[in-house]
């Protein structure tokens, strides 16, 4: 039973530390307005998929998609570079 909690507690801090550095990324990837892939300034906001989406949505972290690359990034609503929100 230690072990089952344990392995959980884990789980949670790995889930927890891949949310931040996602988070961490989409507020650098906030300051340009354009692709970090390929620089196209060519960017649309994208539906959300899967539970990581959900989660970084509800922290205003809003997922884009480059029109040319077809690269999905996640941005914070309300930065430059956001202006469609």
């Amino acid at each position: 039973m230690v072990y089952a909690s344990l392995a959980l507690l884990a789980a949670i801090a790995v889930l927890f530390s891949i949310l931040a550095v996602k988070v961490a990324q989409a507020k650098r990837a906030s300051t340009k307005p354009n692709c970090y892939y390929c620089g196209s300034q060519a960017m649309h906001v994208s539906s959300p998929n899967g539970v990581a989406d959900w989660l970084l949505t509800h922290w205003n972290c809003i997922p884009h998609r480059c029109e040319v690359c077809f690269h999905r990034q996640h941005r914070l609503a309300g930065r430059p570079g956001n202006e469609d929100l």
